[in-house]
């Protein structure tokens, strides 16, 4: 673990190397935003590009780059939140300095080890010191970054019931499937060898190679197609893989199987012999 004035002494320099573990906190600079947008995409999942990351950012009117924060390790970023300002108008028309704090992502095989509470720590220095009276965040319940902000004094406001559709189940589909992948590389690994993998929701379905964004692999024997269909009912339980235990992913899936929500069809008896031969080494990698 790093101490808090060992993160506070390395934001303060544009490039600075704690001893020992050669970990940065620092502010975005120019030349950042490729590495940027590749991390929040393996965090979360086709997040978007590099003209979102721009739009959202440095296009923003408000924007300044000491409102992007960076966690960099041995010269690769493995961090990435930001600080979102906007003045809050009331009744009395006083002006007040808000803040949101967006976009947190730590790379996969960097977490739980406390990099990103000790990075939002540095966050609310630097938004308090800007003046920010309020502070927003939004973190799924019972997740680590919600138990930690509740830590740092955040509290819950009530508001009043949200409704939605899903407009775009095969995009939700892919998200929610890419982050359970990224949260699970050994079970990704395990799928790069069924070629014939296939997902479905409502009449669209697209193959593991699509999903991967890869050549589609050539086998020496056709063994079927696997299709793996889900209903729209199952994407909210894929989009909460992210902050899911391993059991408590594994317990998802069948129940999603159990209820029906997600079947698996077989265009061959050889297609199922292939699944079944795989079916161990697929659950232990989950």
């Amino acid at each position: 673990m790093i101490s808090k004035s060992q993160v506070i002494y390395a934001l303060s320099k544009t490039k600075a190397q704690l001893k020992g573990n050669e970990l940065v906190i620092r502010s975005y600079k120019p030349g950042d935003e490729a590495e940027i947008v590749s991390l929040l995409n393996i965090c979360f999942g086709d997040w978007g590009t590099l003209q979102k990351w721009e739009a959202l950012y440095p296009e923003y009117p408000t924007f300044k780059e000491t409102d992007v924060f960076i966690i960099q390790k041995d010269d690769q970023i493995i961090g990435h939140e930001a600080l979102r300002f906007r003045d809050l108008i009331t009744d009395s028309n006083i002006s007040l300095s808000t803040v949101s704090l967006s976009d947190a992502a730590t790379s996969p095989n960097q977490r739980g080890k406390g990099l990103h509470n000790k990075l939002v720590n540095v966050m609310l220095q630097a938004a308090k010191s800007r003046g920010a009276g309020l502070v927003f965040s939004w973190y799924l319940r019972d997740s680590a970054l919600h138990k930690h902000s509740k830590k740092l004094g955040f509290i819950e406001v009530k508001q009043p019931p949200a409704y939605m559709k899903v407009m775009r189940p095969q995009k939700l589909l892919r998200t929610g499937l890419l982050d359970f992948l990224h949260k699970s590389p050994n079970l990704r690994s395990e799928l790069e060898g069924l070629n014939d993998l296939f997902f479905g929701i409502d009449e669209s379905t697209f193959s593991i190679d699509q999903l991967l964004d890869r050549t589609p692999l050539k086998s020496d024997q056709d063994q079927g197609k696997v299709l793996i269909v889900f209903t729209e009912r199952s994407l909210s339980t894929l989009v909460k893989f992210r902050n899911m235990t391993k059991r408590q992913r594994l317990l998802s899936l069948i129940s999603l199987f159990a209820l029906r929500r997600a079947r698996i069809k077989f265009s061959s008896f050889g297609a199922f012999i292939n699944l079944a031969r795989k079916g161990l080494s697929l659950v232990g990698s989950i």
